[in-house]
């Protein structure tokens, strides 16, 4: 591909997750103009990169993409992690809510056994989410913490190596939380404790 036609796609995927960003915000205020199509594609990360509105900048796109550009775009509004892509994902899984509120709303709420069962599994899972978002985040801000650290010029070279060789370790075995896409959910880390001599 030529650089003219490199930055046209670049141009399109952003204007395809800014899209997507207004998307989500005017979801989560007006849920009831979603259709059930639309609001499945809601329900997961891949489902949401493969939603495809006529008449929008939205169009199928792959996640790792979707991450890429969500990261470039909006890391000022991800507040202390900086990652773009926990701030969508954390908007997704509010515009889902939403969703489900106005659903239970209209349906007048029948009070059935099986109904309120649902809803309780449904809350469940939302706070699932939310709290593994609020994990992410706070991962990923300590985790840039301590590079930043690791690269302060007043810190003594020893101690520079230690964290170095911590950072190095850490990511020997919990990459894949720094790069979701390469993970599955059988993916379970076998932590090495770390010798006396590493201490």
């Amino acid at each position: 591909m030529n650089k003219l036609g490199a930055y046209q796609k670049k141009l399109a995927n952003i204007a395809n997750v800014t899209a997507r960003y207004e998307f989500l915000v005017q979801t989560a205020l007006l849920p009831g103009r979603v259709s059930k199509t639309v609001a499945k594609a809601l329900q997961g990360q891949r489902a949401f990169c493969a939603l495809l509105l006529p008449d929008s900048n939205i169009a199928p796109l792959s996640l790792n993409t979707y991450k890429t550009r969500a990261r470039e775009l909006y890391a000022t509004d991800a507040g202390a992690s900086r990652d773009g892509f926990v701030f969508m994902e954390a908007l997704r899984v509010a515009a889902v809510a939403a969703i489900e509120k106005s659903h239970r709303a209209t349906a007048g709420g029948n009070g059935s056994e099986e109904s309120v069962r649902e809803d309780g599994r449904q809350q469940q899972i939302r706070q699932l989410e939310v709290h593994t978002l609020r994990q992410s985040k706070a991962y990923l801000d300590l985790h840039g913490k301590i590079i930043a650290l690791a690269k302060e010029p007043g810190i003594d070279d020893l101690s520079r190596l230690r964290l170095l060789k911590v950072l190095q370790a850490h990511q020997a075995v919990f990459g894949d939380l720094l790069n979701p896409a390469t993970a599955t959910q059988d993916d379970v880390p076998n932590v090495v404790p770390m010798r006396a001599t590493e201490k």
